[in-house]
């Protein structure tokens, strides 16, 4: 008899396990994606901020690079590589 996880009462239907995000995959994925913005974006600070110190740059580049990574890089990620992000469990 199947459960639902829920509120531990039985019930009629098959109870669907998800498969976890390979986190090596992930990690994978998130270097491909990740790499070329942080290097576009030193690319153009270097040129605006040329006498800058580094913790100065790295203040800047920071919050950029978060904000990108979570709103547009990890959707993304989520919504067109999940496929390879959650391999099929072969019997």
């Amino acid at each position: 008899m199947a459960y639902d996880s829920n509120n531990m009462k039985p019930c009629d239907g098959p109870i669907v396990v998800p498969i976890k995000t390979s986190k090596i995959r992930m990690a994978i994925v998130m270097i491909v994606f990740v790499y070329p913005i942080v290097t576009i974006l030193l690319y153009t600070l270097r040129s605006l901020a040329n006498n800058w110190d580094i913790w100065h740059r790295t203040l800047v580049l920071t919050p950029i690079t978060v904000v990108l990574i979570v709103f547009v890089v990890s959707p993304l990620i989520a919504k067109h590589f999940d496929w390879f992000l959650r391999p099929s469990e072969r019997p």
